[in-house]
């Protein structure tokens, strides 16, 4: 399943609760300070982050509800190209997520990754924790998030080589 799709209602929930009903959003960007690497139309580069995490999350509740255990999870984002086979390793190692060992842009990928679904889990929440973050003034970008994120929840990570490119 792509989250990838036109605005439907999934989308037009995260819309509503996101940009109208500011109690519930995770993170309140007039109170913080929003990297120049944001470029110039800043909100909206805020925007798909916190929808990003936010869609994660959403992605590992239904996991959790469809009452399946997984044997692995993966994250992998629609434009990755690559032309190497993509491999798993034999055992997964609990409490550990497995990322590639590039685009970490000052903190760690979040563009693809794998782990068991316990983990996975954990790796999901961290919409859940954005103004924790941010009130700790961890520097608020995807990357730094998602490795402050793993770090707090105490997740190990597992870097491996996996040459690819985003294809927009």
């Amino acid at each position: 399943m792509s989250l990838n799709t036109d605005r439907d209602a999934y989308h037009k929930e995260f819309e509503r609760e996101m940009l109208q009903h500011t109690e519930h959003i995770a993170l309140n960007y007039e109170n913080y300070e929003i990297p120049e690497s944001f470029g110039r139309d800043r909100f909206a580069s805020k925007k798909n982050m916190c929808s990003m995490f936010y869609n994660q999350l959403k992605c590992a509740e239904l996991i959790a509800a469809s009452n399946i255990q997984f044997d692995v999870v993966i994250k992998w984002r629609t434009e990755v190209k690559s032309d190497e086979v993509f491999e798993i390793v034999e055992t997964l190692q609990p409490n550990t997520i497995y990322i590639p060992s590039d685009f970490d842009y000052g903190g760690v990928n979040d563009q693809v990754a794998y782990g068991d679904q316990v983990t996975f889990q954990v790796y999901s929440e961290v919409y859940k924790n954005l103004t924790k973050y941010a009130d700790s003034h961890v520097y608020i970008h995807p990357e730094t998030l998602l490795k402050c994120h793993l770090d707090h929840t105490g997740v190990n990570i597992v870097r491996f080589r996996y040459p690819y490119h985003l294809q927009r």
